[in-house]
């Protein structure tokens, strides 16, 4: 399943970027491009952001839904509520909800939660017996804990249908139904202060 279409080029949504990449990034950017994205915690140099170079017109904001696509408009992000501001190490609480428009009812749905602080490690990953349903609700509470040095981190929902979960924060490059790549995607930024 391809949740989404290479783009050719254009520049990075400035409302998906942290200040400090937004600080490092000028102009244009190509779909070929690899990016470097810089948080106060840590460099990540080789992670190519996949999702935001190829899965742009998957990207779902609350209330928004899915592109169209061969199983037509497969999904609704209801909320995606995380508290803007946090303490260093602090255990954040949050919550999403999604619902399934139209669907694949033999597909098997992988859910991610992940911090760009900790790029391969999610903090919550679905359970693989949930199968992609039109009309299915889903509501998540999940908690990480906050990086423990001060600055805005991005996490990421990404949403996949496949026969395994995208378990890095930039994605990779798809290889289809058993190596995805590709995936319906939500972001949300905190602020870690003292």
């Amino acid at each position: 399943m391809r949740a989404c279409q290479r783009r050719g080029s254009g520049a990075i949504p400035r409302s998906l970027m942290t200040d400090s990449e937004a600080a490092n990034m000028t102009g244009q950017f190509s779909a070929a491009l690899i990016f470097t994205f810089c948080t106060s915690l840590s460099i990540h140099a080789a992670d190519r952001d996949w999702l935001m170079e190829e899965c742009q017109d998957a990207y779902l904001s609350p209330g928004a839904e899915g592109p169209n696509g061969a199983e037509g408009r497969m999904l609704r992000l209801k909320y995606f509520n995380v508290p803007p501001t946090v303490r260093p190490g602090q255990t954040v609480k949050g919550r999403i909800a999604w619902e399934t428009l139209s669907g694949n009812p033999s597909a098997v749905v992988f859910t991610t939660l992940i911090g760009n602080w900790s790029p391969r490690q999610p903090f919550v990953e679905s359970d693989p017996d949930v199968l992609g349903q039109a009309g299915k609700r889903f509501e998540v509470a999940f908690a990480f804990k906050a990086p423990h040095r001060p600055g805005k981190y991005r996490i990421r929902w990404i949403f996949t249908m496949a026969f395994k979960p995208i378990r890095c924060f930039y994605s990779q490059q798809d290889g289809g139904a058993n190596d995805p790549g590709h995936g319906w995607w939500s972001e949300a930024i905190i602020s870690v202060e003292e």
